[in-house]
C-alpha cells in the first residue's frame, strides 16, 4: 500500500524525510559494517537487535557484543562502527534529554539510593515491547518516516519501559544519560578507548587526578582503576572470541609484555587461558 502525502503539503512531505525519523531500520549482511549517518551522529541512540548479532566497535576495539531481543545505549555514536556477526535487524532510537517516562516519573529520587557499578549494561526486550517493535518495524518497511508520528512512538516506547521494567532495570541501562552528573559519565564513555592510564583521562578531563578519581568513584561506585581494567578485560575477551587475530597479535596490540603475562592476565580475569576461551566458543557453536 502506497503512503498519500500530498504533493502540495511540502510541510507535510519535509516531515516523511528519513534526517527527521526518530526510528530508522537497518538490515546487515554477515560480516558487513554500518555506521550511523551524519545527521543522526549528535544523538545518544538506542540500538535494538530484532534478528541476529553484533560487535560493536569503538577505536578498532570491540566495546559489545549484542544479541537478538537485547538492547544496549550508545552515546557516542559518530565513533561506533556496527559489525553483524550474522544476518542482522537492527532498529535505532534516537533520544533526547532530559529522558522523561511519563510525567509521574522521574529517576530523581530512586537515582540517590541505588548504588551499583556501571558496566554498559544491556536491556532485555521483554514481550510487551516485542510486541511495540513489531508494529514500529511494519511503519518503517512501509516507509513512514513521519516524525510527528515517530514522535509518539517514542513517547509509547518509554511509557513501556516504565511500565515492563524495574526501576534498577531502567536506572543501569540509562545511567550514562541521567541524573546531575550526565556530562562527566558521557565523558567517560565516550572517551575511556583513547587513553592507557589515570593520569591521562585525568589530563583530559582537565582536572587534577585527585579531583577526577573522587568524581570517578561517586559516580560509577568503583576507582577508576578498577572499572577501566574491567573494561580492558571486557574488549580483550571480545577480541579473543570474535577476532581471528593470533593471541600473540592481541597480546602485542594489547600492551603485554609477553605471552605468558597476556595468558595471566586472563586466567585472573576469566580463570581460563586465551586457548580455552576461544575453544569454548566454538564447542558452544557446535
Amino acid at each position: 500500500m502506497g503512503i498519500f502525502v500530498s504533493e502540495s503539503d511540502t510541510l507535510c512531505r519535509k516531515s516523511y524525510s528519513l534526517d527527521n525519523s526518530i526510528f530508522w531500520k537497518v538490515e546487515i549482511s554477515d560480516n558487513i559494517k554500518y555506521v550511523v549517518p551524519d545527521q543522526n551522529h549528535t544523538f545518544t541512540v538506542i540500538c535494538i537487535i530484532l534478528k541476529g548479532e553484533i560487535a560493536i566497535y569503538n577505536n578498532n576495539l570491540i566495546s559489545e557484543i549484542v544479541k537478538k531481543d537485547e538492547a544496549t545505549l550508545v552515546t557516542n555514536p559518530a565513533n561506533a562502527t556496527f559489525k553483524a556477526l550474522s544476518e542482522t535487524t537492527i532498529i535505532f532510537c534516537s533520544i533526547t534529554q532530559p529522558l522523561l517516562f511519563c510525567p509521574c516519573y522521574s529517576f530523581k529520587d530512586i537515582e540517590i539510593k541505588t548504588n551499583f557499578n556501571y558496566d554498559f549494561n544491556l536491556l532485555k526486550i521483554k514481550e510487551q515491547v516485542l510486541s511495540f517493535l513489531s508494529a514500529m518495524n511494519f511503519y518503517l518497511d512501509e516507509g513512514i518516516h513521519c516524525s510527528h508520528l515517530h514522535e509518539l512512538k517514542r513517547k509509547e516506547l518509554f511509557i513501556l519501559f516504565r511500565t515492563y521494567y524495574t526501576d534498577f532495570e531502567l536506572i543501569s541501562f540509562f545511567f550514562p544519560v541521567i541524573g546531575q552528573s550526565s556530562d562527566f559519565k558521557l565523558f567517560i564513555l565516550n572517551n575511556y578507548l583513547k587513553v592507557t592510564n589515570i593520569n591521562d583521562f585525568a589530563k583530559l578531563a582537565c582536572c587534577s587526578l585527585s579531583t577526577f578519581n573522587r568524581k570517578f568513584k561517586e559516580n560509577f561506585g568503583v576507582s577508576a582503576y578498577q572499572w577501566l581494567l574491567r573494561q580492558r578485560a571486557k574488549y580483550i575477551y571480545n577480541e579473543i572470541v570474535y577476532k581471528p587475530n593470533s593471541f600473540q597479535e592481541i597480546a602485542f596490540e594489547n600492551g603485554f609484555s609477553s605471552q605468558a603475562h597476556f595468558n595471566h592476565f586472563c586466567k585472573s580475569f576469566y580463570g581460563k587461558t586465551p586457548g580455552e576461551i576461544r575453544k569454548e566458543k566454538y564447542v558452544s557453536q557446535l
